[in-house]
């Protein structure tokens, strides 16, 4: 019993230490949800299961995938190991052809965002609906959120970046050196602090720009030379890289944040990669259990993969 509990012990234990960071890509030609190693390897489909032009990923309450479906107005859920669990939200009244979404841990809730001038708000551990914001032309945005519960939503319609609260009324911070933005992450210092957005151009200038908060000005701008028609920005992982899902050249671009060419990934893979996000295989907090023998400690070593945070200040 003790050589068979030891055993199951260092199943276990190379189990977590074959644990690994994975990226996920929204396929959305192919109705798919694709799966890279940090490297840029090809690890298979992660999802295809009633999947409709994903397009892009947040996360519930409970650590499970969710997938925005633009092509039915959905968001789908799956579990760590690429399970469907069905529709968490269903809601053809305040969705049409969503594209973007982001879970708040700051307010409990999920942001939704239509193409259609609409951003809604769910209970990110129901899928409950909350309430509709308006008055914003929305296309092809993305999400972000910092500490203090602020996020930035891009609104490709009128090359401006509103700023947003729950229960407030988006007011723009950016209006002016953008070309029809879409994909967004902003730099936040140790204060929580917004200073820096870097954009995903995706109009002619095809780049990433770098905007100054607090004034709205622009600062720079990177990728020009090598993007085609980027779509969304993530953090590459363990590095200050940018991934970039570029639509144009169906593939993932791996930058370092002064727009050095890393890598590439994807191409012959992906059909119009639309959005990005870090997934990590972590132990499940709490789980880890005292040394009171080898029975004992393998049944308290339990598993689950859940999306990590990335960075600080990443969605």
């Amino acid at each position: 019993m003790l050589l068979a509990s030891s055993l199951l012990v260092a199943a276990l234990l190379q189990r977590h230490a074959a644990a690994q960071t994975v990226y996920l890509v929204a396929d959305t030609g192919h109705d798919k949800i694709q799966e890279f190693s940090t490297s840029g390897a090809y690890l298979g489909v992660f999802a295809s299961t009633n999947l409709d032009a994903p397009t892009g990923f947040t996360f519930d309450s409970a650590g499970n995938l969710l997938v925005v479906n633009s092509g039915n107005n959905t968001i789908e859920r799956f579990s760590a190991a690429g399970v469907d669990l069905g529709a968490f939200i269903n809601d053809s009244t305040h969705l049409n052809a969503p594209i973007g979404a982001f879970s708040s841990g700051f307010s409990g809730s999920i942001f939704v965002l239509s193409a259609t001038n609409n951003v809604a708000q769910y209970n990110r551990g129901t899928g409950a609906f909350q309430q509709a914001y308006g008055s914003i032309y929305l296309q092809s945005p993305s999400y972000y959120y910092g500490f203090n519960g602020i996020g930035y939503v891009t609104s490709t319609g009128n090359d401006s970046i509103y700023a947003f609260q729950p229960g407030f009324t988006p007011s723009p911070v950016i209006t002016s050196g953008l070309d029809d933005p879409s994909g967004i992450r902003v730099l936040v210092d140790s204060n929580g602090m917004h200073n820096v957005a870097l954009v995903a151009n995706d109009g002619t200038t095809n780049d990433i720009g770098v905007y100054n908060l607090s004034n709205g000005t622009i600062e720079g701008s990177f990728g020009g030379a090598t993007l085609v028609q980027p779509h969304e920005i993530s953090f590459a992982n363990g590095t200050n890289d940018l991934l970039v899902a570029d639509g144009g050249d169906a593939q993932v671009f791996d930058l370092t944040n002064n727009g050095a060419f890393v890598m590439s990934f994807g191409s012959g893979i992906l059909d119009d990669a639309q959005g990005i996000v870090q997934f990590t295989a972590i132990p499940e907090p709490g789980d880890t259990v005292a040394l009171l023998g080898a029975m004992a400690l393998a049944a308290g070593l339990v598993y689950r993969r859940k999306g990590a945070a990335g960075p600080v200040g990443a969605n």
